[in-house]
């Protein structure tokens, strides 16, 4: 493809748990999406630019899409899942090495109403014991006409690099829509409220599950010193108690936590001051629920 200047906007998407955000970052090459091996830890169509020898590609890391109704939060996933499939040039389909289910099933369809060419990446080989299995598992698939069967490992890379060049070859001829530099169309603000969510879902696990919400009221930058100030809303006073634990421990380790992975992402050192506040029925507000609107 030398000489080629090629862009497009690429999909990753799969159910809930597959993987989405694992590779989404592996491909970035940083921590830009929050990851904690729990469904519903993506909320938004997060887009990474990542721009590489005359080509650009635009990951759009997808929510997992949910069977059934469920509450206005997961609709409105649903809706920001399904809306960036429309809008694609080539989407990235993550399924389980050895798995398909009704889950997968319903997220092909989405695909196909989306008319959207697809690539069937099948994740996680690093813990498929017996990799023989996957050529009967692919040929099993191969009724659905993927364009590409691609076995790889979000958390390892492997694999990775051979799917990014699939990837290239579908996106069209056209100039860069972005600078070389950018990462992102988010604000490093977004990423940070992701990041202290991410620490809220794998550290208080089952005790609240999807109860919480985050927003950065303060960002400043002082010398090489970033200072955050940020709430985490819930919906009840139990869960405020058990977001701050006996004498502030928990809350403690969350921002502990929370800062390494800021740090990480911003490359400088971060003061961060996290308050818990209770906000009754946050999940049915039309303002936080529109904060979660949004397609490619």
């Amino acid at each position: 493809m030398a000489g080629v200047s090629r862009c497009g906007f690429v999909a990753l998407c799969g159910k809930p748990n597959v993987g989405k955000s694992t590779l989404f970052n592996h491909l970035m090459g940083t921590p830009l999406a929050a990851t904690t091996g729990k469904p519903q830890t993506t909320r938004h169509n997060i887009k990474g630019i990542l721009t590489e020898a005359g080509v650009q590609f635009v990951f759009v890391d997808t929510p997992g899409i949910y069977s059934g109704r469920g509450r206005r939060l997961s609709r409105m996933l649903n809706a920001n899942a399904r809306e960036a499939l429309s809008r694609v040039d080539v989407a990235a389909f993550l399924v389980e090495s050895g798995v398909w289910n009704d889950r997968d099933a319903q997220v092909l369809e989405d695909l196909r109403e989306a008319r959207v060419p697809v690539i069937l990446c099948a994740n996680k080989i690093d813990r498929l014991g017996d990799q023989s299995l996957l050529l009967p598992y692919f040929a099993h698939l191969a009724e659905h006409e993927f364009l590409e069967y691609v076995p790889i490992s979000a958390r390892t890379g492997e694999g990775c690099g051979v799917l990014k060049k699939i990837l290239a070859e579908q996106l069209p001829e056209r100039e860069h829509l972005f600078d070389s530099k950018d990462l992102s169309d988010r604000h490093e603000r977004f990423f940070v409220e992701e990041l202290i969510r991410e620490q809220l879902l794998v550290q208080l696990d089952k005790e609240l599950p999807y109860a919480s919400h985050v927003e950065v009221q303060d960002f400043k930058e002082r010398g090489r010193h970033v200072h955050i100030y940020a709430n985490i809303l819930v919906e009840r006073v139990s869960q405020r108690k058990i977001v701050l634990g006996r004498g502030g421990e928990r809350i403690r380790e969350i921002g502990t936590a929370a800062r390494q992975r800021i740090e990480q992402l911003l490359e400088r050192p971060v003061m961060l001051r996290l308050h818990v506040l209770v906000r009754q029925k946050w999940q049915q507000n039309p303002k936080f629920i529109s904060s979660y609107h949004g397609g490619v």
